[in-house]
């Protein structure tokens, strides 16, 4: 799937092991996301009530990322699990090696 191809409510997976959102419908090398931070669980109780540290804390953020920080698609907004990764257009990897290569200089 194409990057182009994601639609608003679609959960992705982004660089650094998180889950977001697409928060629009655009396309081209910047898209708008809603993250949701992953969380580990501390304690081996069991019911209603678990110890869990979140990662960063505990709440969502809405900005825009690279498309070529979009590692895979998770599901649909349709709830449809889809686990398929991503792939960039032509033109998103001409921009990506052109960022790259100009902060090699830093």
């Amino acid at each position: 799937m194409k990057t182009n191809d994601l639609k608003k409510g679609d959960i992705v997976a982004i660089s650094g092991g998180y889950k977001a959102e697409i928060m629009d419908n655009k396309k081209g090398n910047i898209r708008l996301i809603k993250t949701f931070y992953k969380a580990e669980i501390m304690d081996n109780k069991k019911g209603n009530i678990r110890l869990i540290k979140t990662f960063p804390p505990l709440y969502e953020e809405i900005g825009s990322i690279y498309a070529w920080q979009i590692s895979w698609i998770v599901s649909n907004k349709n709830g449809e699990v889809l686990n398929e990764k991503i792939e960039l257009t032509p033109a998103q990897e001409k921009a990506r090696k052109k960022i790259a290569d100009s902060l090699r200089y830093f």
